[in-house]
């Protein structure tokens, strides 16, 4: 298959093994362009190559860690309960038609799929210590919501003020930078950048 196919990939189905992730792509016209064998850690290399779509994948343990990966990445991850999978089975049972099923079913727009969720932990990195821990929905804007509210919750609970903050890139919001400022917090933090990107946004 040229690399060029893989320019109208419109869903991708992940079936996801302990060690072995299969996957199978379907393009704009119904076409299935690819079927594909990955081990685990080649999730990330590997879907960097491809175009942002669509990923389906059935609900398991696994799931949310790659739904989350995948979502940073650009991609529109669902994932979607076995029991709605099932009804786009075809043929005999095995990794890859269970990644075709998915990636048929990841394309009903209708079809209801599991709220990912995360768990996000302020640490105190002088002395190693978790101070608190917030649940949120696997989305930045909740995520970064997240830090907001534990920062409040410890200085109310423990009077601990941070003098800096460390995160990743996707707390490097204008909002939540000066948010920190005025707080006299320094962020340590990668601003959000989006100047490089070519799909317009």
């Amino acid at each position: 298959m040229a690399k060029n196919d893989f320019d109208e990939l419109l869903s991708f189905g992940v079936d996801i093994g302990k060690d072995i992730f299969h996957l199978v792509g379907f393009d704009k016209n119904g076409q299935l362009v690819l079927r594909k064998k990955i081990k685990r850690m080649a999730l990330v290399a590997t879907f960097e190559e491809l175009p942002r779509c669509i990923v389906g994948m059935e609900a398991c343990m696994s799931a949310h860690f790659v739904s989350r990966t995948l979502r940073k990445m650009g991609f529109e991850s669902r994932i979607i309960p076995a029991i709605y999978v099932q009804p786009f089975s075809k043929g005999q049972k095995n990794d890859y038609n269970d990644a075709e099923s998915i990636a048929d079913a990841a394309l009903r727009p209708n079809l209801k799929t599991v709220s990912e969720k995360t768990r996000e932990y302020l640490i105190d990195t002088d002395h190693g210590v978790i101070v608190d821990v917030e649940a949120t929905r696997s989305i930045r804007q909740a995520e970064v919501g997240s830090t907001r509210t534990m920062l409040d919750r410890v200085k109310a609970r423990f009077v601990l003020h941070p003098e800096r903050l460390i995160a990743d890139t996707a707390y490097g919001t204008g909002p939540m930078l000066g948010w920190l400022v005025e707080r006299k917090i320094a962020p340590h933090i990668p601003v959000f950048d989006k100047s490089g990107r070519t799909d317009g946004t």
